[in-house]
């Protein structure tokens, strides 16, 4: 806003008042006729008629262009006034002075005013929109360029994406042979399954009818046994002597007979057998009589278990174990093994490797060595 120095300032304010007291009509002094002392000197006529007409001309001329150009004076004075007012915020000092206007003519300053403060907020709301305008067309510039950036790498990502296709597509169509040699293997394997199903139905059958006949032999093997161990025991009662000698097939050894056998069977079996031969398998009590039983060679029963009690070694006729020396070494197992079944029981062999002793699972099938009194045969 100008800033005006006080000397200016009271110009202002007095050319001010002049002009509205010029503008203002005069009630206290109405016209009226003029005195002759106040009328102005007579003007001098003109010589001639040409003169006085040519004069009249150019008033007519110049008198409404006069009058037109006084008018836009005062009107752009007025509005200087009243913007220079505006701006220096004395507007109401001019409504004061003003006093002696119109009241239609200060109706008219007011609206001039009204109008033109509301040309300037207007004007600062349009500025404001145009700031906004101007920032959100700079968003927008951004925007685009973002955008048009995305747009070239969406473009470049369609191409990667139909060059993965074109390939998707070609081992598609490789995988669709595959899948169609898979199926054909697939039949034929079914038709296989089918054929080995009813192989293997039958293969049962035969397997069933082959168990029916391996228990019908095994039930006979076993009275064959018992058959022969009878036959066996009858030809030693037999071929008993007095002499103090042994039956035939057992061997002496200070004052004792002793059979070594040439079939397999489990530890009762054995056991059973040598008391149907009247004896019992045999039990060693001396360093001799282990290495003469030993050098018959290994795998034989002898009469030592755990039958009664895991883990307490006796003898058949119920005496323990009194001296552990001819165990192998790691023996007996079943005191050491955890991995043992703690129920199973052990029976003990003459082993197969040394001069010592072995445990093993009574059910096994091994030879038995069984033993008697010389007297005994008398």
């Amino acid at each position: 806003m100008k800033q005006h120095t006080p000397k200016q300032q009271k110009g202002l304010e007095v050319w001010e008042v002049t002009l509205v007291s010029e503008l203002a009509p005069n009630h206290d002094n109405p016209p009226g006729p003029v005195s002759e002392a106040d009328a102005p000197p007579a003007q001098a006529k003109p010589k001639g008629r040409a003169s006085k007409r040519l004069c009249l001309k150019l008033i007519k001329l110049l008198l409404p262009l006069c009058v037109a150009l006084l008018l836009a004076a005062l009107v752009l004075g007025v509005l200087y006034l009243l913007h220079e007012k505006c701006e220096m915020g004395i507007l109401p000092g001019v409504r004061n002075n003003s006093s002696g206007l119109s009241r239609g003519s200060q109706m008219e300053l007011d609206d001039i005013q009204e109008r033109f403060r509301t040309m300037l907020k207007e004007l600062a709301a349009t500025k404001n929109n145009l700031e906004d305008l101007t920032s959100e067309h700079i968003s927008l510039s951004g925007e685009k360029t973002a955008m048009l950036s995305r747009l070239a790498q969406i473009r470049t990502d369609w191409e990667d994406l139909k060059r993965e296709y074109t390939i998707i597509s070609d081992e598609k169509k490789d995988i669709q042979v595959e899948f169609d040699e898979a199926e054909k293997e697939l039949e034929d394997l079914k038709r296989k399954h089918e054929t080995l199903s009813e192989e293997t139905t039958e293969f049962k059958h035969n397997l069933n009818q082959t168990q029916a006949n391996w228990d019908d032999v095994k039930t006979l093997h076993t009275v064959l046994l018992r058959e022969k161990s009878h036959i066996q025991t009858e030809l030693h009662l037999i071929q008993v002597t007095k002499n103090n000698s042994c039956a035939n097939d057992w061997e002496y050894f200070r004052g004792r007979c002793y059979f070594f056998s040439h079939d397999w069977l489990n530890w009762t079996m054995s056991r059973d057998s040598c008391v149907s031969m009247g004896g019992h398998l045999a039990i060693i009590e001396a360093e001799e009589e282990q290495v003469f039983l030993t050098n018959s060679g290994g795998g034989y029963w002898i009469g030592l278990s755990d039958s009664s009690q895991k883990g307490d070694w006796r003898w058949m006729d119920n005496s323990p174990l009194r001296d552990p020396k001819f165990w192998g070494d790691g023996q007996p197992e079943d005191d050491k093994d955890p991995d043992d079944d703690p129920i199973e029981e052990k029976c003990v062999i003459l082993s197969w490797t040394d001069k010592h002793w072995d445990t093993v699972s009574c059910a096994g099938l091994y030879k038995r060595i069984c033993e008697s009194k010389a007297a005994d045969w008398l």
